[in-house]
This record gives C-alpha cells, structure tokens and sequence, in this order.
C-alpha cells in the first residue's frame, strides 16, 4: 500500500470492508481488485502492478485468465485516446486544441 495514490485506510475501515466481503470467493475479489485497479491506471500494468505488489509477469497472467473467463478486461488507453473518448481534438503533436487554439470566426467563437 506503501505507493497507493490514495490516503492510506485504516486498520478499522479494513476490517469493515473485510465484514462486507465475508462469503465471498477470494476469486471474485482478487479479480475485481485487478480489474478497479487497471480502470484506475486507465490500463497501464506496469502502475497497476506496482498499486497491487506483483509483478507484471503476474499481473499479465491473471489478465489472460480473466480474459479466457470472457471478462471485459481495461485496455491501456494513451493520452490521445483519453482525448478522443471525451470529444477533446488534439493537434498532430498530440497537445490539445482548445477555444482559444480556434481560428477567428468559427463557431465556438461567434456564440
């Protein structure tokens, strides 16, 4: 936990969580673990692996199971792939382009 980007939990809430998650399969929660964790690294193993202390050789093995499994698995998404999925354009070298980056007289701004 000693790299988590999130304020370290407490023993108590650990408990509390581990309360909620009793009679379920460790299967089940090893997986959406992984799962939380890549969607929180947009994908990137190498910090997902890091976030949960395995290696990526581990990591990358439970992938292929869960994906042999049928389960959606978090792709790595890059800089420009963020930026296309929320509708941001980005300029040949990949900085994107804002209202202030517009020509003069497009419609953005002649609101």
């Amino acid at each position: 936990m000693g790299n988590s980007p999130h304020a370290p939990i407490s023993y108590a809430s650990r408990r509390r969580l581990a309360r909620w998650l009793v009679g379920s399969p460790l299967r089940d929660i090893e997986q959406d673990l992984v799962l939380e964790t890549l969607v929180n690294t947009r994908g990137n193993r190498t910090a997902s692996a890091r976030l949960l202390g395995v290696s990526v050789r581990t990591l990358r093995n439970k992938i292929n199971e869960y994906a042999a499994r049928g389960v959606d698995v978090p792709r790595y998404e890059t800089r420009d792939d963020v930026l296309n999925r929320d509708g941001i354009r980005a300029t040949p070298a990949g900085n994107p382009i804002g209202v202030a980056d517009a020509p003069i007289g497009t419609p953005e701004l002649t609101a």
